[in-house]
């Protein structure tokens, strides 16, 4: 079993609103990539303001991949919340906790690992 302390991860809804503190006209988004009976991958999106996202330039991306029967059973809620998390983590928005630990994934994918 993995040994790490969940305290010292930031949830991505703490880091959610680092994002709007440095992009007040930013947006997140999210697009389901591929989905079967096997799984779901999500891929996030952090666009600086709505002109960058009708360019098609995000700031960041991050993908994810969640597979049924884990410890949460809304899997495709929770690889959303994990591809936010990684695209934060790609921009450097890691939280406090994440700084202070040199921590980059999120509470939320370690309690996947964890799982």
């Amino acid at each position: 079993m993995p040994r790490f302390n969940l305290n010292e991860y930031d949830e991505v809804k703490d880091r959610i609103p680092l994002f709007y503190d440095h992009f007040p006209h930013g947006r997140i988004t999210a697009d389901v990539i591929s989905e079967d009976s096997t799984g779901v991958t999500i891929k996030a999106y952090l666009w600086k303001n709505a002109e960058e996202q009708a360019a098609n330039t995000p700031l960041a991306t991050g993908l994810a991949r969640e597979v049924p029967g884990g410890h949460i059973d809304k899997y495709t809620e929770n690889g959303e919340t994990s591809a936010i998390g990684r695209a934060l983590a790609n921009k450097n928005l890691i939280g406090e906790k994440g700084k202070k630990n040199q921590k980059r994934p999120s509470r939320e994918e370690m309690e996947s690992a964890q799982a």
